[in-house]
């Protein structure tokens, strides 16, 4: 943990904090001076300006504005250590998040018409709250559990049950797919989800064990298949939401 993030913490246990105490990304923070006052939020970013920085802050329903005082800020909970990782609003944003994705994909939350709709909320959630989690940089160091060994990972007859149930929720779920390098691919939806739903249920499925000193394996894994792997299929889904949920004109 870097000094600011220390300043931040220690300012939250004691019980106080001082005009030269810095926020860090992640942070929840309540506002307590000027027109915003009252207002919640999550630290997004910062930029660094004299005399203070400027903090763009985004509230629980997903607007957002700017803090230009530090003053003007109370820490609610720190985004990083030294909380409990289960206590860690970061990382509980990402474990729900991932989970509603899971649900969904599997059709044990919604079926139907209303299919569609959720899984281009689902999408939208895991997408935010995987980036905070990566930009966090939440990395508690690795000990000798490792979830591989509890024979959690999805197999092909539950990979291909996602697939075929998404297949069939959306209908056409082929889509024109652009890499930053401007090749085109065809990229498909089911497959997409498939793949997330497999990258992200054994580590909900350890999650769920309550074995904590697997949480720092657990958090490792999501990520590294994130920036491996799952991040493209994200990626493919984000550019393919009007497939999903198409706008009427």
């Amino acid at each position: 943990m870097d000094t600011e993030q220390t300043r931040a913490h220690q300012a939250f246990y004691n019980g106080t904090r001082g005009p030269n105490t810095s926020l860090v990304i992640n942070d929840y923070v309540e506002v307590i001076g000027g027109l915003s006052t009252g207002l919640k939020g999550t630290v997004i970013s910062r930029e660094q300006v004299e005399p203070e920085p400027i903090y763009r802050i985004e509230r629980d329903d997903g607007n957002g504005f700017h803090v230009e005082s530090s003053q003007n800020l109370r820490l609610v909970e720190p985004g990083l250590f030294p909380l409990p990782l289960r206590a860690c609003r970061t990382l509980v944003s990402f474990e729900q998040a991932a989970r509603k994705f899971v649900q969904l994909a599997s059709g044990s939350t919604v079926k139907g018409a209303q299919y569609p709709d959720e899984l281009h909320r689902a999408i939208l959630e895991l997408a935010k709250s995987i980036s905070r989690l990566v930009l966090s940089d939440l990395s508690p160091p690795l000990g000798d559990e490792d979830i591989d060994d509890l024979g959690l990972d999805v197999d092909t007859k539950e990979w291909k049950a996602v697939f075929d149930s998404t297949n069939t929720a959306i209908g056409n779920t082929y889509y024109d797919f652009i890499w930053s390098d401007g090749d085109k691919t065809i990229g498909c939806i089911a497959d997409d989800v498939a793949d997330i739903y497999r990258d992200l249920k054994p580590g909900l499925d350890a999650w769920d064990m309550h074995q904590d000193e697997y949480l720092a394996d657990i958090i490792w894994t999501w990520k590294l298949s994130y920036t491996g792997h799952w991040k493209w299929h994200l990626d493919g889904l984000l550019g393919a939401l009007p497939a999903i949920v198409p706008t009427n004109d």
